[in-house]
């Protein structure tokens, strides 16, 4: 059974399969595509970067991932702030250091699942850094959503 709102009707259906399946609306909604696109560019810096420090620099590639995330990660929080999440507070020194324990936590599993792809599954490292970025979208976006950009928190 399809289910719209007002809202929805503008853009497209949305399927309710209950509150079981909460995350097809949140694919779905507009700040979902935002957070989608401000990643990809994201993600093309980020991917760019280890490429070159692994590649070129010749640094290991969990050096190399740490770089690069954190040279991505500045880009993320600006963009995602203000496009995404269109977070007005002026609380930085509260939220840019949840932000950086987000990203931290995001970097662990990232680096865990990393190391797992090039250990055991094989794969090389840039592809192995490519098919990271996907298993991590949706982790990320509900912690920024929930935690660092977080209208309850930050109001």
């Amino acid at each position: 059974m399809l289910k719209s709102s007002k809202y929805d009707e503008e853009r497209y259906i949305i399927p309710d399969f209950g509150a079981g399946l909460k995350s097809v609306k949140m694919l779905g909604s507009r700040e979902f595509w935002i957070y989608f696109i401000v990643g990809g560019l994201a993600t093309l810096l980020d991917w760019t970067v280890f490429a070159i420090a692994f590649r070129w620099l010749g640094l290991h590639y969990l050096e190399a991932l740490i770089v690069s995330m954190g040279m991505a990660g500045c880009f993320h929080y600006v963009a995602n702030k203000r496009l995404t999440f269109q977070c007005q507070s002026r609380q930085f020194g509260m939220q840019v250091p949840i932000y950086i324990v987000i990203a931290a936590i995001g970097l662990g599993m990232s680096m865990a699942i990393i190391a797992i792809l090039i250990n055991i599954v094989g794969l090389y490292p840039i592809i192995a850094r490519m098919a990271t970025t996907i298993l991590m979208l949706v982790p990320n976006y509900l912690m920024h959503k929930y935690i660092t950009f977080s209208r309850k928190i930050f109001s």
